[in-house]
């Protein structure tokens, strides 16, 4: 409200003289964000030896992102690559992709996941220049990861899958997120990345 002054001025209550007597700090259903991007989907395969490959890539790219207070307002700028506390981080690219051999007996497959970096958040004393961290981070660096599992047919109807995710045991970059809606503490940004590291599963599947 106090930033918003001259756009929340019905939320000032003022007596006969003008004289400010209190702030209506009620929640109000108010805002607007547009966003808009484009949705990309890859696939390729094709017969080879006795089996088949496959390829594929799903991501996004995002054109527009930006927010306004109330409909009356201005958007402000835009929040593409830059942190924000709501909804999803307006990162510019993101992706998963994936390479895949199998036959009727057996398979493997790789993956990657990507995530672009964004600037990081700045708490309100760095903001003012209150205080200049020492090694401070401005940009959170683009967060990589790899997959790979296998697949094999013990018998007719019973399967059994193998994987490791996160293969390199790849740490989540540094992001400032102390004291965001999200809980996660100081470290990491959950809308982003994992940071549980790298892990291995086991799936058994039996038709009959």
């Amino acid at each position: 409200l106090a930033d918003n002054y001259t756009i929340f001025q019905d939320r000032y209550i003022r007596n006969s003289a003008g004289v400010l007597v209190g702030i209506d700090q009620r929640p109000i259903n108010a805002g607007e964000s547009i966003t808009r991007g484009l949705e990309v989907a890859l696939r390729g395969g094709g017969d080879l030896g006795p089996g088949r490959w496959n390829v594929g890539m799903d991501g996004s790219y995002l054109l527009k992102k930006r927010e306004r207070v109330v409909p009356s307002a201005p958007f402000g700028p835009s929040q593409i690559g830059v942190f924000s506390f709501s909804g999803d981080l307006g990162l510019k690219w993101k992706h998963s992709a994936f390479i895949s051999y199998s036959n009727e007996k057996w398979g493997v497959s790789f993956s990657q996941l990507f995530r672009n970096g964004y600037t990081n958040q700045q708490l309100p004393g760095v903001t003012s220049g209150a205080v200049t961290p020492p090694g401070l981070e401005k940009e959170v660096n683009n967060y990589i990861t790899y997959n790979v599992s296998a697949n094999y047919e013990l018998f007719k109807g019973l399967r059994l899958t193998a994987g490791v995710k996160n293969i390199f045991n790849t740490d989540p970059p540094f992001a400032v997120t102390y004291d965001s809606n999200t809980g996660s503490g100081s470290s990491w940004e959950p809308r982003v990345a994992d940071p549980r590291g790298r892990a291995f599963t086991l799936l058994v599947n039996y038709a009959f």
